[in-house]
């Protein structure tokens, strides 16, 4: 699906939309908030609406949005794609000539099985240069797919391949919050590595998102209690390479257990850590916490 989230993420960052190859994973359909917002004309919201359901996205991206070419892959017909593949399978000589500029995945690969394939033909199919941009479910949605994506799964990929590939955004999302939460913070604060894995210019990708700093970690911890929670990022494949699935997750390839488990000879008071735990048990909603964090920070 399309919404605004991801919508104002196509528009207003520097992914280059127009005169680009796309691909898309599956076919979004688009929410209903699309049709009442600003981010496009009136003229051009009546148009779409018009436009039957499958093929709204098409006209959203190269009409509106100034695309030079969508395709559609799927695993049927059923909604007007226009290559009929199983993702669980490797790409190889299918589509084989083909490149694209952008891959979007917005709530396709969770219901892949093949975890290794899925990451093997999203970027054997994208250009150099080219961003792999994904909206995927990363809490809240027991048995929606086969998978739900942490933050985690998507930053240390492009640690296990960051010669061929730097993450560009990754935030969390969750319909009743105005602007997402980005995770970077964190990892820049835990990841000695952030720099090579972290592309240059991913400030310029952080249009409408939240930085919480310090309390991003805190902000994990209430995503947990809330439904239908979305990851929204975006990948550049920087070159050809073959994919490195030996991925380590970053807090366990640089912090010792010892340095994880708490001290029984630690003397000093840790008064941060105490108010973040009594923050986390004050009975109020999740969601209402998540909103305290916004406004202060």
């Amino acid at each position: 699906m399309i919404g605004i989230d991801t919508l104002n993420f196509l528009i207003k960052t520097p992914i280059n939309i127009k005169n680009s190859t796309i691909l898309s994973l599956g076919n979004p359909f688009l929410t209903k908030d699309i049709f009442k917002s600003k981010l496009i004309s009136s003229e051009q919201r009546k148009i779409l609406y018009s436009i039957e359901k499958k093929k709204q996205i098409k006209y959203l991206l190269t009409n509106i949005l100034g695309a030079k070419n969508i395709d559609i892959l799927d695993i049927s017909d059923e909604e007007g794609a226009d290559y009929i593949f199983d993702f669980n399978k490797p790409i190889c000589d299918f589509m084989s000539e083909k490149k694209y500029n952008i891959i979007l995945d917005f709530g396709t690969s969770e219901h892949i099985f093949n975890r290794s394939n899925v990451i093997e033909n999203i970027f054997k199919l994208l250009d150099i240069g080219g961003i792999y941009l994904f909206h995927l479910p990363a809490g809240g949605q027991i048995d929606h797919g086969f998978i739900q994506y942490s933050p985690s799964f998507m930053y240390d990929l492009c640690f296990a391949n960051k010669k061929a590939l730097s993450l560009l955004h990754l935030s969390l999302f969750h319909e009743s919050l105005e602007k997402g939460i980005s995770t970077l913070p964190l990892y820049k604060r835990l990841d000695k590595d952030y720099r090579d894995v972290v592309d240059k210019n991913s400030n310029d990708y952080e249009i409408d998102t939240i930085n919480l700093k310090k309390l991003t970690g805190t902000s994990y911890q209430l995503f947990n209690y809330l439904p239908e929670v979305m990851l929204l990022g975006a990948i550049k494949k920087n070159k050809n390479s073959i994919i490195n699935h030996n991925v380590i997750q970053c807090i366990y390839r640089n912090t010792k257990l010892e340095e994880m488990l708490p001290s029984k000879n630690k003397k000093s008071i840790d008064y941060k850590n105490i108010a973040k735990k009594i923050f986390l048990k004050i009975p109020l909603p999740a969601l209402l916490k998540l909103k305290v964090l916004t406004k202060i920070t």
